[in-house]
């Protein structure tokens, strides 16, 4: 699958603009146009997983771990962070309230008066401290890499193809191709040119058939039903 995350910082740059005198209100959804710039890619390693299997004796009946299987289709989709930081940039929806909406656009870097919308929320607190970033769903780290505009940049994909982006990351704790459950955490908080204002934070999109899609609509959905 390509990864719809690539070339983030030209993208965003290319964005449909908005007028810093007028308050316009947007009723489609932001696409992003392809750029030139491509972010330099991390080499990750993989993860050896060893299992020791201990033969029972021929006198000890064998027997099947009374182990619940959790069907991954069920999860719901929960916050991607541990702690109570605030949404400080706001998905853009067009259903949303005006004041909602005024919080879900972006000054594109080096412009004094052009705005995007924002395909994501981003996370902080008020006070700047550094908080954990966890897998909002089981899957894969599909993607790891460094843009110019949104940093450290984790993207974890579900079994469903629901694929999650975590930017502006500070410390990642996984690798490309690495396997992580709901909950595990993944990085810490971070900064970037994109959230250069919020200090350390924590950018994430959710994204369904190449869609995005507001997190905050999301939150405890099952994955089946999104």
């Amino acid at each position: 699958m390509k990864n719809p995350f690539k070339n983030m910082s030209t993208e965003a740059k290319a964005g449909a603009a908005l007028c810093l005198g007028a308050v316009v209100i947007f009723t489609s959804a932001f696409l992003l146009s392809t750029g030139e710039e491509s972010p330099s890619s991390i080499t990750s390693g993989s993860s050896s997983y060893v299992s020791h299997v201990e033969t029972p004796s021929s006198s000890t009946p064998h027997s099947i771990p009374d182990t619940p299987i959790v069907d991954v289709m069920e999860e719901e989709i929960i916050r991607p962070y541990e702690g109570n930081p605030e949404v400080m940039r706001y998905f853009y929806d067009a259903q949303d309230a005006q004041e909602i909406r005024l919080k879900a656009i972006v000054k594109v870097e080096g412009k004094t008066s052009t705005y995007i919308r924002s395909k994501g929320n981003d996370y902080a607190y008020s006070d700047g401290k550094e908080f954990p970033v966890v897998a909002s769903l089981s899957g894969t780290v599909v993607d790891k890499f460094v843009d110019p505009t949104y940093g450290n940049v984790l993207v974890i994909e579900h079994r469903s193809g629901i694929q999650m982006l975590y930017a502006s990351l500070g410390n990642m704790s996984v690798n490309k191709n690495d396997e992580v459950k709901q909950g595990d955490k993944i990085a810490t908080s971070g900064t970037s040119k994109y959230t250069e204002e919020l200090k350390s934070s924590l950018h994430f999109e959710i994204l369904k058939d190449g869609e995005n899609q507001n997190p905050e609509k999301c939150y405890s959905t099952s994955v089946k039903n999104l």
